[in-house]
């Protein structure tokens, strides 16, 4: 019987790196106001937070600061000094900190809606930042934290067109193994690109998994503690 206990356990443990199932964030529809929220989809969390920066011939070196959010149904935007959406116009420049759950792999889409064909995103991506060490930080420090290799960025153009465009984040950045948050914003530089993010998505253990997982760690505990015969 220990046996058979044994094997159940190890039988259970086995798939647990192998189910994943696919948890999509809307992003549309949210309330504007505030300079962070947390969105929740299938019982994940998903924490975003807005920032900005004064967009003038030293918006390089210029620290972050806390923004308010726009909402409605083209997703989300960003408002430091003006407008509404995600953009590089009026004299500043938007951030969203996107925080992706701990038990999440890699993210796997962004669903943009956008003005104009042409619009440029750059996407940070890397691990462990928290938004209390994000304020104050300036472009430079994130292109410091690039050449370290702590940060991957890579910048891209929206496309034209109705609805919403996607983009996958492994098409992007290629081999990456990061995926702890991302930040999105525009490429230092010019004053015509806006959009709104409108959705997320990630990859994260299925329900099912997890509850094999604490099964089989119930089996092997049943299996250490059952006490040996004596002869």
């Amino acid at each position: 019987m220990t046996r058979v206990l044994a094997l159940t356990a190890l039988l259970a443990l086995a798939p647990v790196s192998q189910a994943m199932a696919e948890v999509i964030w809307d992003l549309t529809g949210l309330s504007g106001g505030g300079t962070s929220m947390t969105v929740t989809a299938d019982g994940h969390d998903l924490g975003i937070h807005a920032f900005g920066v004064v967009n003038d011939a030293n918006v390089q070196s210029n620290p972050f600061a806390p923004a308010a959010f726009r909402g409605g149904g083209a997703g989300l935007g960003a408002n430091f000094l003006n407008g509404n959406n995600l953009d590089n116009r009026n004299g500043d420049l938007d951030l969203l900190l996107l925080e992706l759950p701990s038990d999440s792999a890699l993210p796997l889409q962004l669903g943009f809606n956008r003005n104009d064909a042409g619009d440029r995103v750059r996407i940070y991506i890397g691990d462990g930042l928290v938004p209390a060490s994000f304020a104050g930080l300036s472009f430079d420090d994130l292109d410091a934290l690039v050449g370290s290799g702590d940060l991957d960025v890579v910048d891209f153009s929206l496309a034209n067109g109705g609805g919403v465009y996607f983009v996958d984040i492994q098409s992007l950045f290629g081999s990456t193994t990061k995926g702890g948050f991302l930040i999105l914003t525009i490429p230092v530089g010019g004053t015509s690109d806006e959009f709104r993010l409108a959705s997320i998505s990630a990859e994260v253990p299925e329900p099912a998994t997890a509850g094999l997982f604490l099964i089989a760690l119930a089996g092997l505990a049943a299996v250490r503690r059952r006490p040996r015969r004596t002869a």
